[in-house]
């Protein structure tokens, strides 16, 4: 495969992911967030699964051969951070914008580098600084433009925290990379931990609510459309889509095609779901952006999306 076609396969990746915040959204809509996170889940666990299924048996394996690394209790926290990091997104879809969640979630990359520090404590550089200073200008010009606002907004306050739990994703996703662990059997795993905790906490605290949950999504094509499609094409499909990209490109180009994610986003948010496209929230957007590319000049050699 050449480079050009590998680099072509990672951006319609990122198409899909960036699609995934529009959706999300819409779907919300409908369902609660905790339901649509279990349905999502338990559906592209089962695609995951029949789709690979030789490689996830012989990787659970391999894993159960292993368990004195320690490398099934990361997959499982790993599990635990994606159902954490999925709900807060979900949330805050519910109260913000969709261009506006793409870019917080975005500034996952810029925590790796301070998350390091505390654990690793390695060293953060000077344009790591000045990137989350330029991205603090971004995230308010979005979301309050060049006004004073009374409050924060809860929304923000709820992605910005899952951008930073992301970040935690990542660093452990590479770890266990290390490990060299198929990567069907560990998304696999992470999607079905993932529809443990949802449907687990849908049939505890919401028990009566399957029936219209389904009711909805079996009656409302739409709904059915929107929920199929976040399966497939905005959880399973894009994976597969990096693991085939990634093969021939090397990180740093790869971190610099999933950058344009909040980009697609916004896009994907102003032309097919009617979302205003103010001014000002270009003007934030850019500065996220920017903070990004000052970022990846000196980090994207360690970034590896999850």
């Amino acid at each position: 495969m050449k480079k050009t076609t590998a680099i072509v396969l990672l951006i319609i990746a990122t198409v899909f992911w960036g699609s995934n915040f529009a959706f999300t959204k819409s779907l919300t809509n409908a369902l609660s967030p905790m339901w649509l996170i279990a349905v999502r889940f338990c559906f592209a666990s089962l695609l995951l699964f029949s789709m690979f299924l030789l490689p996830i048996i012989k990787g659970s394996r391999r894993l159960l051969k292993e368990s004195g690394h320690g490398t099934m209790k990361r997959i499982l926290l790993l599990g635990f951070i994606n159902f954490v990091a999925i709900y807060l997104i979900t949330k805050g879809l519910t109260e913000i914008a969709i261009s506006n969640s793409g870019f917080i979630i975005s500034l996952s990359i810029l925590f790796i580098p301070f998350i390091e520090f505390v654990f690793r404590k390695r060293r953060i550089s000077t344009n790591v600084k000045i990137a989350a200073v330029v991205a603090i200008f971004g995230i308010y010009f979005m979301s309050y433009g060049f006004s004073i606002p009374g409050h924060f907004a809860k929304g923000d306050i709820i992605t910005l925290l899952c951008a930073v739990i992301y970040s935690v994703y990542i660093i452990l996703i590479d770890i266990i990379a290390k490990r060299k662990v198929h990567a069907a059997c560990l998304m696999f795993y992470v999607f079905f931990i993932t529809a443990i905790l949802s449907s687990g906490h849908c049939l505890v605290f919401s028990p009566l609510s399957w029936s219209p949950t389904f009711a909805v999504l079996m009656n409302d094509r739409h709904v059915l459309f929107d929920m199929c499609f976040i399966v497939v094409f905005g959880s399973v499909l894009p994976y597969l889509l990096m693991g085939v990209g990634q093969k021939i490109v090397d990180t740093q180009t790869a971190a610099f095609v999933y950058i344009l994610e909040p980009v697609f986003a916004m896009i994907i948010a102003i032309f097919f779901f009617s979302e205003a496209p103010e001014s000002v929230r270009f003007i934030g957007a850019a500065f996220v952006f920017a903070a990004q590319l000052i970022a990846l000049g000196v980090g994207a050699s360690r970034f590896q999306r999850g």
